[in-house]
């Protein structure tokens, strides 16, 4: 199946083009991220089409095991046997509001988002009470561009609200736990061994850290 992908990926190659780059990532790992990647790809692999593709970790998964796909960045290391798995950097998820506040056990403004079982077990044992979330989304631009604009606080990725923090338009909670996600970066046998790859996670790393 892998050959027969491949082979008709070679066999559609647009002319004038060396190979095909196709990346998938995360949802919540594209916003940001992805558009970067893609940009630099552009700029330091301009031999090369680009394929790009978001959406749930399951399917990034079968799309990169059925060969559609060379690469994709995940907050999960489920490639199989046989699968390159790479560690970026580690997301971390901090506590913010629209308006300067202390910390406490519940805010009726919170906004949840679902970072997936592993954030879903700290944030429980961090926040031990049972009310029910004004907003739960599973996108964290969804609830950055809601806070923004309606008001209100919830765990975002550093990396997409630091401007924001600077600007004086989120603010920290002190004292409120840091979660962390790893993230990892799952590829098809060879592909960690071509000239790109190796500068495009530093590239996400610089993109996510800076």
């Amino acid at each position: 199946m892998h050959t027969w992908q491949q082979a008709r990926q070679d066999i559609a190659l647009p002319s004038g083009f060396a190979g095909i780059i196709a990346m998938g990532a995360e949802t919540n790992l594209w916003d940001g991220l992805g558009e970067g990647a893609l940009g630099w790809l552009r700029r330091h692999a301009a031999d090369h089409a680009l394929r790009a593709q978001t959406g749930a970790p399951e399917t990034l998964q079968r799309r990169l095991h059925e060969g559609a796909l060379d690469l994709v960045l995940g907050y999960e290391a489920g490639a199989r046997a046989g699968f390159d798995v790479t560690h970026v950097f580690d997301e971390s998820l901090i506590l913010v509001a629209h308006e300067p506040r202390g910390l406490v056990r519940w805010h009726p403004l919170y906004v949840y988002v679902d970072w997936g079982e592993a954030v879903r077990e700290a944030h429980d044992r961090a926040y031990p009470v049972d009310e029910t979330p004004l907003l739960t989304v599973d996108r964290a631009a969804t609830a950055l561009a809601y806070i923004l604009s309606s008001g209100g606080s919830g765990y975002l990725p550093w990396r997409m609200v630091r401007d924001a923090l600077a600007q004086g338009r989120l603010h920290r909670v002190p004292d409120a736990p840091e979660f962390a996600r790893p993230v990892h970066a799952a590829s098809r046998p060879g592909i960690a061994g071509q000239g790109w790859f190796s500068p495009l996670l530093a590239e996400l790393r610089r993109l996510a850290l800076v």
